[in-house]
């Protein structure tokens, strides 16, 4: 039996690869109807064919095998948040904002996560509460993963470069430019960062009217 699952797994990689994703949808199937499949195999098959369903833009069937992968991982942190993560941004892309924000923030409260994960979590967060209009949660959040210590540098230049773009929309022109300024202090020879934020700090002076 554990050849088979094997052997499926390899056969679903292969077509998905190719971007065949019908067929890898029915590998996936076909195992899921297989019976005395440990429940973890069983969860990276719904996880993967969520994932299928996903690419293959048949949005509602990834969402409910995304929630059965998270039915049998109860157990596995690691594992059931970063499905929570594949479902979080699925819903956000369907505009599912409650739906999102939930899974984000279950995600970002798991403390014995790595924090580039919930800051990830969180950087998702913020943009959908933007979307709501909810803009000063969503600078808490960008916030909040700025005062995390161990970010990598990438997270920390989109915090900021986010933070920047939703102060100056709200008037905090000031704040602004510090943070697209200290964007082009960091990204040290990371061009198209600071190319961006020099792009937007400009944007900020002329809205504050300083053209020089």
């Amino acid at each position: 039996l554990q050849r088979q699952v094997t052997l499926i797994f390899e056969r679903f990689f292969s077509l998905a690869t190719h971007g065949r994703f019908a067929e890898a949808i029915g590998c996936l199937t076909e195992l899921l109807e297989l019976s005395e499949v440990p429940a973890s195999q069983y969860a990276t098959a719904y996880r993967l064919r969520g994932r299928a369903y996903q690419e293959s833009e048949d949005f509602a069937a990834a969402e409910k095998d995304y929630t059965a992968a998270l039915a049998l991982l109860e157990e596995a942190i690691e594992r059931r948040i970063a499905v929570l993560l594949d479902r979080g941004v699925l819903r956000a892309k369907v505009e599912n904002h409650n739906g999102a924000i939930d899974d984000l923030t279950r995600v970002s409260n798991e403390t014995a996560l790595l924090v580039e994960k919930r800051a990830r979590a969180l950087s998702l967060r913020a943009v959908v509460l933007t979307q709501i209009g909810d803009v000063s949660r969503a600078e808490e959040d960008l916030v909040r993963i700025l005062s995390f210590e161990n970010i990598s540098l990438p997270v920390r230049l989109q915090a900021l470069r986010n933070r920047g773009t939703l102060l100056a929309r709200r008037g905090s022109f000031e704040t602004a430019v510090a943070d697209f300024t200290a964007v082009i202090s960091l990204a040290e020879g990371k061009a198209a960062d600071v190319v961006d934020a020099v792009n937007l700090r400009g944007d900020v002076w002329l809205a504050m009217g300083e053209y020089q």
